[in-house]
């Protein structure tokens, strides 16, 4: 017995599913190679800890388009989890001066 999914896949005529798998993996090596160059591109006028606070972010935007766009929900220990090592990574980034004349 065939599944659903497998029964919607295989009504789709064969020169549109080659059609759409060629426009995906031109997408996803294209434009993913071409950010991945822009961005080491500018990665050389900026300092690391800039660098790391952008990277440290890329999570926290997964989590919010995940949840606007999927309706995914993260859970409290998710949240604590998440909030655990944005703060270890931003507090072993940041300069901490403060500390220091302390």
């Amino acid at each position: 017995m065939k599944s659903k999914r497998i029964e919607v896949i295989t009504s789709i005529p064969l020169c549109v599913r080659i059609v759409v798998g060629l426009n995906i993996l031109f997408f996803a090596s294209f434009c993913t190679s071409g950010a991945f160059i822009i961005q080491s591109i500018a990665q050389r006028y900026t300092i690391s800890t800039h660098t790391a606070l952008i990277y440290i972010n890329k999570p926290v935007f997964a989590a919010i388009f995940g949840y606007f766009i999927a309706g995914e929900i993260l859970g409290v220990i998710g949240l604590l989890g998440g909030l655990l090592m944005l703060s270890g990574i931003l507090f072993a980034e940041l300069d901490m001066k403060i500390l220091k004349k302390a």
